[in-house]
């Protein structure tokens, strides 16, 4: 419930769902391609986030995780910096 709650309250998570219907979808539209859309997202959120949290409940990959996370939050810090430095 709370993982549903967060996701649900993300503006995140709302601001991706419009980039998805807005890039694969148009006015003209028909009810399959917009249920085919919808489906394709029940998909990616029925198996991949339980993947996500069956694979990090393991101790082990936490704690390689742990390990290196500082590396990853440096690299992706700087990657959305110059990002923002270029759209600016």
């Amino acid at each position: 419930m709370q993982g549903f709650l967060c996701n649900l309250l993300n503006p995140k998570a709302t601001l991706f769902f419009l980039a998805i219907f807005t890039q694969m979808l148009d006015a003209e539209s028909s009810m399959i391609d917009k249920l085919i859309i919808a489906f394709i997202i029940w998909i990616e959120a029925f198996f991949w986030w339980p993947f996500v949290v069956f694979v990090f409940q393991n101790q082990t990959i936490q704690w390689r995780y742990f390990k290196i996370q500082s590396i990853f939050d440096k690299l992706f810090g700087n990657i959305l910096i110059t990002l923002g430095v270029i759209v600016a």
